[in-house]
This record gives C-alpha cells, sequence and structure tokens, in this order.
C-alpha cells in the first residue's frame, strides 16, 4: 500500500474518464476499465486474458506497442500518438498514450485512450489492483484534502517537480505553483465541492526557480458516507505542447510578417522597371528583387528545416570537423579572420545533422552584420563537466542589455529567423545558448553567443 485507500486507487483507474487497457510482457490483456468496455464495445470478463493483437480494434495499436518494444532502449518510457475513429472502428478518433513500466521486473504496457469526446461511466469491478497503476503512471496524480493540502502524491509528479514526497505532502499545493492569490484556491475547492471536474494550465515552481508548464485534470472525491473529502488531479507535462506552441508562433509570424515584406520589395522595385528611369535605376531595381527573392528563399530553406528538426536522431558528431568547415565557409564568403582556440583534437557531442546549420547561422551572423573593414571572429572551446561549451565572439557592433533579454523571445524575434532557430536547434540537442558582450559592460565592443552541447559518452 502507498499511503492511500485502495477503493480511491481503484476510483481512479476504473471512473477514469479514459479508456484504459495493461498488457503484460505476453501481450495478453490484465485490465480494462470502464470507460474502454463502454468506447469499444466489450465486456471485461470476455477480452481479459485474450492477446492485444487478437482484438480487431486494437490492431494497429498492438503493432505500435510491437514497434515500440523492439526500438526501446530502457524503461520507463512513453509513446504517444493518435488514431482516427476509422483505425479504430470506433465513431470518434483517440490520443493514445502508452506507458511502458516495469512490475516486479515484468513489463507492462499501460495504454490510456482520450477520445474526442466521452462522458462519465459507472465503476466496474476488475480483479487487478490498480495501486500499482497509479504509482507507474508517467503523468502524475497529486490527492488534496478540502484545505488544498497533499495527502498524496505519485512518483512521477514528484519527479516532474524534482521535489520528494516528504517536500510536499501536508504541503499546500499553490504554495508550488506560480498562481497568482488565494482566491483561485478557494474558487478551485468552491468547484470541487459542488462535483465540479475541470482542466485547467498550472505552472509549477521548480527548485531552480524556473516554471514547468502542466495540465492539470482535477475531480472531487468523497467518503463512503458521500462528505467531501478533496480533490484527485492528474498533471501532464506540456513542455513539449509548449515548445509546438511557440513553432507555431514563429512559423506564423514568418508568413504574415518577413515573406510578405519581401514581396513587397519584389512589387515596388518591379514597379520601377517599367518606368521610362536611366538603365542604372532599372538595374538597381532588378538587383533589389533578386535579393529579395533570395532572402524568401532563404526563410523557406531554414523553415523547412525546423519543421523536421524533431524528427532528426541525436547521435553523436565531431563538432571540430563540422566547425572547421563552416569557419573556411565564413572566411571566404565574407572575408572573415576567424581566430580558433582549443580545437586541436576531436570533441564529439551529442547532436543532430543540423550542428552545421546552426554554427553556420552563428558564424554568418557574426560576419555578416558586422560592418568594420576587418571582421574578426573568435571561436574558443571549453570541456565543462558533462557538457563542451564554445563561444563564438565578434569584433561588431553588440547587442544591447534590452535586446539581449528578449533576443530569443519567439513573440518578439528580435534576433531574426535565424537566431530563433539556433535556440531550437540547441534545445533540440539537449543544450542551450547564453548571450553576453565580448568585453563585459561594453556591448559596443562586440558580442559573444556560448553554446553548451552535451558531450558524447
Amino acid at each position: 500500500m502507498i499511503g492511500v485507500e485502495l477503493p480511491l486507487l481503484r476510483a481512479i483507474a476504473d471512473g477514469s474518464t479514459e479508456a484504459i487497457v495493461v498488457v503484460n510482457d505476453k501481450k495478453k490483456i490484465e485490465y480494462v476499465n470502464g470507460q474502454f468496455c463502454v468506447l469499444f464495445g466489450y465486456r471485461s470478463d470476455k477480452i481479459l486474458g485474450n492477446s492485444l493483437d487478437s482484438v480487431p480494434n486494437l490492431a494497429l495499436v498492438a503493432k505500435r506497442i510491437e514497434n515500440d518494444l523492439n526500438a526501446l532502449r530502457e524503461f520507463p518510457s512513453r509513446s504517444t500518438f493518435t488514431l482516427s475513429g476509422d483505425e479504430l472502428s470506433i465513431s470518434e478518433s483517440c490520443s493514445i498514450h502508452i506507458d511502458y513500466v516495469t512490475i516486479d521486473g515484468s513489463l507492462h504496457c499501460i495504454t490510456r485512450f482520450s477520445p474526442e469526446s466521452y462522458g462519465y461511466v459507472s465503476l466496474l469491478p476488475s480483479e487487478l489492483d490498480p495501486t500499482w497503476i497509479i504509482e507507474s503512471l508517467l503523468d502524475g496524480v497529486a490527492i488534496v484534502d478540502e484545505k488544498g493540502h497533499f495527502t498524496y502524491v505519485n512518483p512521477a509528479f514528484c519527479q516532474m517537480i524534482n521535489r520528494s514526497s516528504k517536500d510536499l505532502i501536508g504541503k499546500r499545493w499553490v504554495d508550488f505553483t506560480s498562481l497568482p492569490d488565494e482566491d483561485i484556491v478557494y474558487e478551485k475547492v468552491a468547484l470541487r465541492r459542488i462535483g465540479e471536474a475541470e482542466r485547467y494550465e498550472v505552472e509549477w515552481k521548480l527548485p531552480d526557480d524556473s516554471l514547468l508548464p502542466t495540465y492539470v485534470s482535477a475531480a472531487p472525491f468523497h467518503d463512503k458516507a458521500g462528505s467531501f473529502k478533496g480533490s484527485i488531479s492528474v498533471i501532464t507535462d506540456i513542455t513539449e505542447l509548449k515548445d509546438h506552441e511557440n513553432a507555431l508562433k514563429f512559423y506564423i509570424s514568418l508568413l504574415t510578417h518577413d515573406i510578405p515584406n519581401q514581396l513587397q520589395v519584389v512589387l515596388t522595385a518591379a514597379g520601377l522597371i517599367d518606368t521610362d528611369l536611366p538603365p542604372s535605376y532599372v538595374e538597381e531595381a532588378r538587383v533589389t528583387i533578386t535579393e529579395a527573392v533570395e532572402r524568401c528563399n532563404r526563410l523557406i530553406v531554414k523553415v523547412r528545416r525546423a519543421a523536421k528538426m524533431r524528427d532528426l536522431p541525436i547521435r553523436e558528431m565531431n563538432l571540430s570537423e563540422v566547425l572547421r568547415e563552416k569557419i573556411r565557409a565564413v572566411e571566404r564568403v565574407y572575408q572573415a579572420k576567424v581566430h580558433l582556440d582549443n580545437f586541436d583534437e576531436s570533441v564529439m557531442i551529442r547532436a543532430n545533422t543540423l550542428l552545421g546549420e546552426l554554427l553556420w547561422n552563428l558564424l554568418e551572423n557574426a560576419a555578416r552584420h558586422n560592418p568594420k573593414p576587418n571582421r574578426h571572429i573568435w571561436v574558443r572551446g571549453k570541456p565543462e563537466n558533462e557538457y563542451f561549451s564554445i563561444s563564438i565572439e565578434d569584433n561588431g557592433p553588440g547587442i544591447s542589455d534590452a535586446k539581449k533579454e528578449i533576443l530569443f523571445d519567439v513573440t518578439r524575434r528580435t534576433g531574426g529567423v535565424g537566431l530563433t532557430l539556433v535556440d531550437r536547434m540547441i534545445k533540440e540537442c539537449g543544450g542551450w545558448i547564453e548571450v553576453h558582450d565580448r568585453v563585459e559592460g561594453r556591448p559596443d565592443q562586440g558580442s559573444k553567443f556560448i553554446l553548451y552541447f552535451p558531450l558524447a559518452e
């Protein structure tokens, strides 16, 4: 037992608005909840013990599990995808989440189906103890009493916000969030008291002062006498969803701002060609059109690469080799002098095939935006624990302190398309980027970007 009454844990699983099926390492169905039976039209006693791939509705899910197991290297892990109603032989599409967990040395697959619409179902009896399901889920589960104090948290939630159960039990949940005032707490408790469940966004404060965005699905629970006892919540990390949201904002900005601006330049310059202007003006208009079209093409190429970013595997790459190739290119194209330090040997890091694009964006920015006749770029490397840092400095006009603070803000994009992509690329590799003055306190003396890549094992 884990400090929570078994009937309450059973209520979480059996009464979930998601359909749940659990498959053991023999691909046999060990458990289904009530929502599963309603969604797919099976009685639990007719399906338990059967092989998952023998159920017509679930053939595609069984195939996905088989493929996942062939690819997985460690547990626990998660697979998420969507299937249409036609593919599942039901009336509506479902988001499907599969948690792969090891229980007492045996692998289990906990599969949850989230239909586009669903209703409440009555609890159905099951012989399977749901305790280990709650303990093994990769989503967080938390229970709070009627005063908003944690009475139970599962391991996934503790790991999610990087705190132990001892840090949380007995404490008010709101104290670990960025919610602004007490009124919100009273509002949530009032809704639970009248039996209302809801889903809302909450940012949890981590020990390092960063914030973790989540969805909280909260529902009330009562004791056997029907008295209100608090709330049960499932907490889902939506960091990846927020990243996708920011990427979408970035693409929309390109379509509604950057590319239309270049097209307007083309239209204006094209209008000059049809007038009786001197040949020099016409030639200038032609050059302007060519440059604007090339800028549009560069934008499109960068966005295409960014769109493929999540599909590219992270692997071991030779940073020194890729860096030297891009340095040769920037010296040839922009006649810049690059000074390379601490790259005598190969430096193996973890990155994807966009590493060259990432480095080129920074090196090109350092050269192209430098109006000085003698363009200098300094590139230095240094191992730092499990990471390798590479600084790229220039003697250009620099970046003001105010601009540094919003340089990588996708909604502001003061750094242009290139820097926005660099920020996204390095995060995909498990690293990060910082921006400083080349000479501390003197922005006018040039900028310094520091990249941190995880070292290969």
